[in-house]
């Protein structure tokens, strides 16, 4: 699969391979972080439906670590990955992610949008700007 992809997807893929292969098999302190490198990678790497499954079960996880990786991913071109990745972060609950959120009350996809007002009504920022709510515009 990875041949003739070049060096940087052999170098950036083969640990990612390798934590697929090794998953089911972590059981020990590290689990939570070691899931969330797995998914973290699938959530930039993997194709759309890995990267949608990977943004909700990071949410799932609610580890604040991944909040930045679930951010880029508001801006995947995938409507199903931004959508759970906003869930995810009113999941996780940082605030961090507000400006972000509240960007993507402009969404194209309304389920987007809404997934992104939920998140925020769950992080505590349940004011946001009238010109961007669906409908609004």
């Amino acid at each position: 699969m990875l041949s003739g992809c070049g060096s940087f997807a052999d170098r950036v893929a083969a640990p990612i391979v390798q934590a697929v292969k090794l998953e089911p098999r972590l059981s020990s302190a590290d689990d939570r972080y070691q899931k969330m490198i797995f998914l973290v990678g699938r959530l930039m790497m993997g194709e759309e439906q890995e990267r949608e499954d990977a943004a909700g079960k990071l949410g799932l996880l609610r580890d604040a670590r991944a909040v930045s990786a679930l951010v880029r991913a508001l801006k995947d071109p995938s409507k199903r990955v931004r959508g759970n990745a906003a869930w995810a972060l009113g999941e996780i609950g940082d605030r961090s992610a507000v400006p972000a959120l509240t960007d993507t009350l402009n969404d194209e996809d309304p389920i987007t949008r809404q997934d992104a007002a939920m998140a925020l009504g769950k992080i505590g920022s349940l004011n946001p700007p009238a010109a961007s709510r669906p409908g609004s515009g």
